[in-house]
């Protein structure tokens, strides 16, 4: 095993990408992320998560657009209250 080439835990893939270690686990489950099972953990190669990232194959985070005014979206006119109005 290269040591250019070093395992990391979910824990700091979660942590270096500001996502959470749920989202970490079913990239690894749905095969996006190639992992190693280690008991009951995973590890992943450093040069895996590098190519998921390049290749933008983790979850999709849009830059925020900055406040919006309800009453300029077309969606509140789709709002139906409870008591029918």
């Amino acid at each position: 095993m290269p040591d250019d080439d070093p395992f990391v835990t979910v824990q700091q893939i979660s942590r270096e990408l500001g996502v959470t270690e749920v989202s970490v686990r079913t990239w690894i489950r749905e095969g996006r992320l190639r992992a190693i099972k280690a008991g009951r953990s995973y590890r992943v190669r450093r040069s895996d998560l590098d190519r998921m990232t390049r290749v933008g194959g983790g979850e999709e985070r849009p830059e925020p657009s900055g406040p919006v005014s309800l009453e300029s979206e077309p969606l509140l006119s789709q709002v139906v209250l409870p008591n029918g109005s």
